[in-house]
């Protein structure tokens, strides 16, 4: 896909950073909510963690509205099930400008959509365009030592207090909070630093929310209705849907835990807040699948570090359980199929062992780019035993 700079007009958008607490005011846009917590998956994409919630449902407590939608992990599923069906989405082109002075770039993607026959011959049926205009900024609160915890347990007391009588606290919000900015603040604070990060900072990461959003767009036009509604049927079915509940002020509760550090005493498997513990099978089951080498490693070692802390609560276990089957299955099934030569057995064994590395779409695209593969969909079998051969140096045979 080839980035360009456009002249295009923009409006000024605010923003609350990726995950954590989101205030929504009286005559808020759901839509909106939802499209910034599809930020957080995409830094989690960045990141080589594979998004789990397939879908959105946000409720609004004063009038029981509920709205649904597909997140960007979503419209991704709906265009790998198209691609199976012989219809290929591409994103063609990424248009984008830079508004400094207004804190904001306005990204445009093009997007087609492609019949490809079993010969590898390929008809063009439509295109679709995606915009997105992407803050630069982040509009928080300012953070220093005499500003208020906005955190349940400490709420409005200052970080200077909460730090001198529960500093276990600030330790657990340093390694768990939501957002990188309040876990960069909990690490100066404890390290004997007084830091002061402004309420209006840096969103470092604006270039690849914007022009992931603007392809999410442009794609989600060139998916059919029917598909549509079928994967948010799968997410509602198999409990992979991200809820947000408006509450009757003008706020929301968080879409994400907050930070509750938890006492060695609760043991694997139990928080404070459930009123049970986790299946001990659920437990065993997530130790067993973590250990394979299909898991991306630091995401292994994140998951047994949470079962040590005994902070994993139920739905969030049932959550990790059905993400960890999901990529040991699709390993497993790359193996099974070694000895099928087909084209889509290939490319499938491709993507398990890429699964297995844990690696981002960027890393994977730029090691498509050094074996000469710009698209696997669209590769030879030639192409595809180029790819296969340059990863068992990356992945050595079982």
């Amino acid at each position: 896909m080839v980035a360009t700079q456009v002249a295009v007009a923009s409006r000024y958008e605010s923003a609350v950073p990726g995950g954590g607490t989101s205030v929504v005011h009286r005559g808020f846009d759901p839509f909106q909510l939802m499209d910034r917590l599809d930020e957080e998956l995409i830094i989690k994409e960045l990141e080589g963690i594979v998004a789990d919630e397939l879908a959105y449902k946000i409720v609004d407590k004063r009038t029981g509205k509920e709205e649904w939608g597909l997140s960007k992990a979503g419209v991704d599923e709906a265009c790998r099930a198209m691609a199976q069906q012989g219809e290929v989405i591409r994103e063609e082109k990424l248009e984008y400008e830079v508004d400094r002075e207004r804190g904001e770039a306005f990204f445009r993607v093009t997007a087609g959509r492609y019949a490809v026959g079993r010969d590898g011959q390929e008809v063009r049926l439509d295109t679709a365009i995606g915009v997105k205009r992407q803050e630069m900024y982040f509009e928080g609160q300012a953070l220093s030592l005499d500003s208020p915890c906005p955190f349940r347990k400490h709420k409005g007391k200052p970080w200077r207090e909460v730090l001198e009588t529960d500093r276990g606290y600030v330790e657990w919000v340093a390694g768990n909070a939501n957002e990188e900015e309040m876990r960069v603040f909990a690490e100066a604070i404890l390290a004997g630093e007084e830091p002061v990060l402004e309420a209006r900072r840096p969103n470092p990461h604006w270039f690849e929310h914007g022009s992931m959003k603007a392809a999410r767009n442009a794609r989600y036009r060139l998916i059919r209705a029917e598909l549509k509604a079928r994967i948010l049927a799968m997410a509602k079915e198999t409990r992979r849907v991200r809820e947000v509940e408006v509450g009757a002020e003008a706020g929301t509760r968080t879409p994400a835990p907050e930070p509750n550090p938890q006492p060695a005493s609760h043991g694997r498997g139990r928080k404070p807040s459930d009123d049970g513990p986790v299946d001990p099978d659920v437990l065993a089951e997530i130790e067993r699948l973590s250990a394979s080498s299909a898991v991306d490693l630091d995401r292994a070692e994140r998951i047994r570090m949470r079962l040590d802390a005994g902070d994993l609560g139920r739905e969030e276990a049932a959550r990790v359980l059905r993400y960890l089957r999901r990529v040991v299955a699709e390993a497993e099934e790359g193996v099974a199929e070694a000895g099928d030569d087909s084209l889509a057995a290939k490319r499938r064994r491709y993507f398990a062992r890429i699964g297995a590395l844990g690696w981002s779409t960027e890393r994977r695209k730029a090691f498509q780019a050094s074996v000469g593969v710009e698209s696997v969909g669209q590769a030879t079998e030639e192409q595809l035993d180029r790819l296969l051969a340059a990863l068992e140096k990356q992945v050595p045979a079982d």
